[in-house]
């Protein structure tokens, strides 16, 4: 057996070529897609920064509304696209792959510390068997099937969560197995400490309570193998920081009461194991796949259970043979999260059955299970512990060709599909510049339609994504000034009295308005003088009305009045508002040749 020098430093540089030529291929799949839009909760978010900036939302709310998660990381980092770069969606999107290639690089550099550690024959044969398993590490780690969260720029801050949690897991896991009383290890202490809530609160939305829930349970593992060894105040003193994480989790779940909690329904507790199995196996091959090569909807089912067979089995073995001083800890957290990560997923979005929990947006968390397994199943063969047995080598040797032809199908498929992805950017672009005309456009932005025009005002009047390289020249519906007749600004528009008057600035193309009567209100006319012109728009109750005020190159006062007003104290003894309304202005827009609409008035 050929002994080979400096194998660690050999391993490092392996990794870190590894690591590269998956960014440089990552970044190719990227300008393949092309995501370049700007859509889902992207939308809803930038109009809600605009909202707590100006100070109409307080930060708690905007906190408690980060999807259907408690946190600020999206919101950090879409106010930081928006002020360094007008919201450049293309290069968040790039900048993904940076943070997975950070993430990538870390699992890799901790596993060939542990290979270091535990493998003590320096083989020729060794390297390629770890550089092998690294590149599939990286395989998994850059999966095609979370191609969801590569194209939508918010998969930045979620996969900064990921490394956030990461980083924490493999300090953690070396802070546990250090020898008290150093100062490198008090240090580690007060990092983790004061690390810890910051991540639960700010960083880990939903996914802090897998978070710490992998923290607990591999603590307690490495504390019970060890107990022997450590006295009674050693393990309390180790157990600091994760008191400190589940005091932050608690006042996670307080806080979040203040929120807007989702209303989502949970599925039957009976069907949730069997979900855990689909989500586990989506870590191997997605649905995409599975659909274009026809591929049983069972076959990540089975994949799931049989990985977590494998992984209790040999997480048992690692603690009952009393050898866990001699192993890294890391994969033990990467298993915890994934299945943690797996379990709540199935518990909030299994009523939809094995689709949803199946999603690629999970699979940046889930896939960590995958990597804990590998890298759990290659350190016990290596070590000795399961040499002697054929039928672990033999599973092992299973695993790595299972994972890899499915994450093989994953590349081939989404690399088919990419340029596909590219025509639906464009498309969800040309919704944004017709101002979300309808209900097609909004669920092409995967958006509810209030959210998605709200969005879309914020990026027009303020030159963000794809309204960024307009010429300042061009008309700004900010420039509508709004004179005698207005009701205060509510917050999806403005009531009108019975008379009203605006001033509209110089535009080459129509300003459009969206009016609303509300179904209760009795119908009336809407007269609009724009100069020497006058006309008349019906107004019927329950629906909205679009109506173009025309263009002018110099500025001009326009004039409405409606043949009616309510006031809705009269109507109803249970309310007290005695404004007299006239119509609802939804919404304002120049249309520039491209149109716009009105937004859903509410009263």
């Amino acid at each position: 057996m050929k002994i080979v020098k400096g194998k660690n430093a050999i391993g490092y540089l392996v990794a870190l070529v590894i690591v590269v030529c998956f960014s440089v291929a990552h970044q190719a799949y990227v300008t393949r897609a092309h995501p370049d839009a700007p859509f889902m909760d992207t939308l809803r978010l930038v109009y809600q920064l605009e909202q707590w900036l100006s100070g109409r939302m307080p930060f708690l709310e905007i906190w408690g509304k980060g999807g259907q998660h408690q946190g600020f990381i999206n919101q950090l980092f879409l106010l930081a696209n928006i002020k360094l770069f007008s919201m450049n969606v293309l290069l968040a999107n790039r900048m993904t792959g940076i943070a997975i290639a950070l993430l990538t690089a870390v699992l890799l550099f901790n596993f060939v510390s542990a290979t270091k550690r535990t493998d003590i024959n320096h083989s020729v044969a060794s390297l390629v068997l770890q550089a092998a398993v690294s590149v599939l590490i990286a395989t998994v780690c850059f999966g095609r099937a979370g191609w969801e969260l590569f194209t939508l720029d918010l998969g930045l801050p979620l996969w900064t969560k990921n490394l956030s949690f990461v980083i924490y897991f493999s300090i953690h896991a070396w802070y546990l197995r250090a020898a008290p009383g150093r100062r490198v290890t008090r240090i580690a202490s007060l990092g983790l400490t004061m690390a810890g809530p910051v991540v639960v609160l700010i960083i880990g939305m939903g996914w802090s309570y897998a978070f710490v829930a992998a923290v607990a349970a591999a603590s307690a593992a490495a504390m019970i193998a060890s107990f022997k060894q450590k006295s009674l105040r050693e393990q309390i003193a180790k157990s600091i920081p994760l008191v400190t994480l589940l005091i932050a989790q608690l006042v996670y779940v307080v806080a979040s009461m203040w929120g807007t909690p989702p209303n989502a329904k949970s599925s039957a507790l009976i069907h949730v194991p069997d979900l855990v199995l689909y989500a586990l196996g989506s870590s191997v091959i997605d649905q995409e796949a599975m659909q274009g090569y026809v591929i049983s909807l069972h076959a990540p089912e089975l994949i799931g259970a049989c990985m977590l067979v494998a992984a209790a089995g040999l997480v048992l073995s690692r603690f009952w043979r009393s050898t866990s001083g001699t192993g890294s800890l890391l994969p033990i957290y990467l298993l915890a999260y994934g299945f943690f990560t797996a379990v709540s997923v199935s518990v909030a979005r299994g009523h939809d059955g094995p689709a949803a929990v199946m999603a690629s947006r999970y699979y940046m968390d889930i896939m960590l299970f995958c990597v804990g397994l590998i890298w759990l199943w290659y350190e016990s063969l290596i070590r000795g512990e399961a040499k002697k047995s054929v039928f672990s080598m033999i599973g092992f040797l299973a695993l790595c060709l299972v994972v890899g032809e499915g994450q093989r199908l994953d590349y081939k498929q989404e690399w088919i599909i990419a340029p596909y992805r590219a025509q639906v950017f464009k498309a969800m672009n040309d919704a944004l510049r017709a101002g979300v005309p309808d209900l097609a456009a909004a669920n092409l932005l995967q958006s509810p339609l209030d959210n998605a025009r709200l969005g879309d005002q914020v990026l027009r009047e303020h030159h963000f994504a794809l309204f960024s390289n307009r010429p300042v020249s061009e008309c700004e519906a900010s420039g509508v000034q709004f004179m005698s007749g207005w009701y205060a600004q509510e917050a999806h528009g403005t009531w009108m009295g019975k008379d009203a008057s605006m001033q509209v600035p110089d535009c080459g193309c129509d300003l459009v308005v969206g009016i609303y009567l509300p179904a209760d209100f009795s119908a009336r006319t809407l007269t609009i003088l724009d100069g020497a012109s006058r006309r008349q728009v019906n107004l019927v109750p329950g629906q909205h009305v679009q109506v173009s005020l025309g263009s002018s190159k110099v500025a001009r006062a326009i004039d409405l009045s409606v043949s009616a007003t309510t006031t809705p104290a009269n109507m109803s003894n249970a309310s007290s508002d005695t404004r007299s309304l006239g119509a609802y202005l939804a919404s304002y827009a120049f249309a520039c040749g491209t149109g716009a609409t009105d937004l859903p008035a509410q009263r």
